[in-house]
């Protein structure tokens, strides 16, 4: 099934949705060394910290920005049915994360930012609309056509 002019929502809801996520993923770069408190740093024992502080870290920010290169390149196929399951899929993950997020708050200082919640809430929230956009659109415009006899 090629593209529709309608399909574009989906292609769209996959680029930008991508993007973003890179974005996150490439922020945590830097995070264990700029964004997070020195006094986090400093209250873990060496063991725990190289296991959470740096590769808890890295594997989130690995999966980011692989899960924002695969959301890009589905942006760009002509395979709608494939791209239409990568962003219902990416739907799923990130709904997971909203609600991971209002049941266990981020309340640890980030990049100078003291209560972080509301702005990962809310950023987690535009991804999952991102997507939702795009899933839904898929779901509306492509619907099976009924038969006039």
């Amino acid at each position: 099934m090629e593209f529709r002019a309608q399909n574009k929502f989906l292609s769209r809801a996959l680029l930008i949705g991508g993007i973003f996520t890179m974005i996150i993923g490439v922020a945590h770069i830097f995070m264990p060394t700029f964004g997070y408190s020195p006094q986090i740093f400093n209250s873990m024992e060496a063991n725990v910290r190289d296991h959470f502080y740096y590769l808890a870290t890295y594997a989130i920010c690995g999966f980011l920005l692989t899960l924002g290169l695969i959301s890009i390149y589905f942006s760009k196929l002509k395979s709608i049915k494939d791209s239409f399951m990568v962003s219902a899929l990416l739907t799923v993950l990130w709904i997971s994360r909203l609600v991971l997020e209002y049941f266990y708050p981020v309340e640890v200082s980030l990049f100078f930012i003291k209560s972080p919640h509301k702005i990962l809430f809310s950023a987690i929230a535009f991804i999952v609309i991102t997507y939702l956009i795009g899933t839904l659109s898929f779901i509306k415009f492509n619907k099976p056509q009924k038969k006039v006899e």
